[in-house]
């Protein structure tokens, strides 16, 4: 189904891959799981495809998502995760998406589902008033004590090639007059 669908899309049958590569979605997702990196490179040609027909939505959900199987998936420094990453960096920059955006603050304190109750029923601690922190400036570590310890490592380096050229003897001492 995916070699078909690959060679649908390669002839510029978009349309015959973008089927194809759903039902391949829908039968990996029943048979692998929804956190299968197969599924993840099948999601990745589904979101190709769809950039290429104009479906930027889907395309895009589906970049996000095969980067997201992929990093959960699989080892850091697969090409997988470089190749998603890439492929979704290169979507976005492209039509000038965020590739993160912040989550949204709520402008209304909107009720809970639970707090649809009565209010006299729960129980709300009073109101303890805490100082502003201050934010301290970031304190910068000292680059001094990591070239002593390299500095020290180059001295022993040094010392133990020294042994092992002179050999077991030690080094040649001139002769005493």
């Amino acid at each position: 189904m995916i070699d078909a669908a690959q060679h649908a899309a390669a002839a510029g049958d978009y349309a015959a891959a973008e089927r194809l590569l759903r039902d391949a979605v829908a039968t990996q997702e029943a048979s692998l799981g929804s956190s299968h990196p197969d599924l993840a490179t099948t999601l990745n040609n589904l979101a190709f495809v769809c950039e290429r027909t104009g479906k930027v939505d889907e395309a895009e959900r589906g970049y996000r998502r095969a980067h997201a199987i992929a990093v959960a998936s699989l080892s850091p420094g697969h090409p997988l995760i470089k190749t998603s990453l890439s492929n979704l960096v290169e979507f976005c920059e492209a039509r000038a998406i965020p590739l993160w955006t912040p989550p949204e603050t709520p402008t209304e304190d909107e009720p809970l589902p639970d707090d649809e109750g009565d209010p006299s029923a729960i129980e709300i601690a009073p109101q303890i008033e805490v100082a502003p922190q201050v934010a301290e400036e970031p304190v910068l570590a000292s680059r001094q004590p990591i070239r002593m310890i390299a500095a020290a490592a180059l001295v022993i380096a040094a010392v133990v090639v020294i042994m092992v050229v002179a050999g077991p003897k030690g080094p040649a001492l001139p002769p005493r007059l």
